[in-house]
């Protein structure tokens, strides 16, 4: 019983189409690297396919690990309490104070970082930027209570340490009219240089600017 989908795919993009019966709503998901490869883009469209007006709140949510696939299996608790964590105007951003391995320890400069906005560039309504306040006790990553119980986030300027991380982004809910379409940019991205977020998701805020960057 899944929803009826289909995909499209070239050099370092592809595109998937989602059709949910049960809900009347159709969606279209744009993903592709940046020509500098530290960062990957997706630019979302919702559709509303029913004869009737729906009400819709959009949550975008992107696991952070922050360090290795063998760190996260073998030092998932000790890494995590390494995480730093910001929650800036567009999105979350996870500097771990160290990274290290068998082979020794070293400080680090490496920021992972979530960052959305809508089509028209505005910014999201609150955010899910750990582990716990995303899924809830007893909820998962298929089942999560902030998103079942429609619970608030935080807002810019929250910080947490010691957590797992999580890109959780919440927007407006919106009104969709029978047959319209809403658009979203949700960006991912690693990065030594903070001011370099902040000019990504400049570079890519309106899904107008996402557009004209795929036809360069």
């Amino acid at each position: 019983k899944q929803d009826k989908s289909s995909l499209e795919a070239g050099f370092m993009w592809q595109k998937l189409h989602r059709t949910s019966e049960k809900y009347g709503l159709q969606s279209e998901i744009l993903s592709f690297v940046t020509v500098k490869g530290d960062a990957e883009v997706h630019l979302v469209k919702i559709t509303n396919i029913e004869e009737e007006e729906q009400e819709i709140t959009p949550v975008a949510v992107i696991p952070v690990y922050g360090r290795s696939a063998d760190n996260i299996r073998d030092h998932r608790h000790v890494t995590s309490l390494l995480h730093r964590i910001t929650v800036t105007t567009n999105g979350v951003c996870v500097r771990p104070t160290m990274s290290f391995d068998e082979r020794g320890h070293k400080k680090n400069e490496m920021v992972y970082y979530v960052c959305g906005m809508d089509g028209e560039g505005n910014s999201p309504r609150d955010f899910y930027p750990t582990v716990d306040l995303f899924i809830g006790e007893g909820g998962s990553f298929t089942h999560p209570r902030a998103v079942f119980e429609n619970r608030d986030g935080v807002k810019a300027g929250y910080h947490a340490e010691g957590k797992e991380a999580v890109g959780g982004i919440r927007f407006e809910e919106i009104t969709l009219q029978p047959g319209e379409a809403k658009t979203y940019t949700v960006i991912i991205g690693v990065t030594e240089d903070a001011d370099e977020i902040r000019k990504v998701a400049a570079d890519y805020a309106t899904s107008a600017q996402v557009n004209k960057a795929l036809q360069k």
